[in-house]
């Protein structure tokens, strides 16, 4: 009777301990699932934002290229949500708000460590400038996104979809003391 209570008690133990591990394997698979997919919908969302005010970096390239005169000190349209770079024909940089080493312009755009890289062709070019390209950091949204999933796995709380919303609508020029180039 002893002999038959310890195979009972072993047999339960290997099937909580079964369903244990299943559970944990499945928890994982579904959390690997969806922040796979929520960061493909948040590189969508800022994809989507990056266009919108690359149009406008490109329209404000082409008003001051309009009213530019000759002696003219350009201040080159730059965003709080964002940094850019201006790039000419040859690509060689003529403004940047960061640097890259090895920058690819004939793709659309590109990681790099936590920043994700834009790259937009101006056409016609305004004041030389043949490439847009805009940086976006990446890594407090990933971060929130992962401890978001991490909470929910552990306390079973329901996920909400509006907390990676990016605002890129603030849109500023930079001022001489940061940029300029005199030409």
């Amino acid at each position: 009777m002893n002999l038959q209570n310890k195979t009972i008690h072993k047999t339960i133990l290997n099937i909580v301990l079964v369903y244990l591990t299943t559970t944990i394997l499945l928890i994982v698979a579904l959390a690997t699932i969806y922040y796979n997919f929520q960061k493909k919908e948040l590189f969508s969302l800022t994809q989507s934002k990056t266009n919108i005010e690359a149009n406008n970096i490109i329209q404000q390239l082409q008003k001051l290229h309009l009213d530019y005169q000759y002696g003219d000190i350009i201040l080159y349209p730059s965003s709080d949500e964002f940094r850019s770079s201006l790039y000419d024909i040859d690509q060689k940089p003529i403004y940047q708000e960061f640097v890259v080493k090895n920058i690819d312009l004939t793709k659309k755009y590109w990681t790099f460590k936590d920043n994700l890289y834009f790259v937009y062709k101006v056409q016609p070019y305004y004041l030389g400038v043949a490439y847009l390209v805009i940086q976006k950091n990446q890594e407090l949204l990933i971060y929130n996104m992962q401890k978001n999933i991490i909470i929910a796995m552990m306390y079973n709380v329901p996920l909400c979809q509006d907390q990676y919303q990016i605002s890129f609508y603030s849109t500023s020029y930079a001022t001489p003391s940061n940029t300029f180039l005199a030409l």
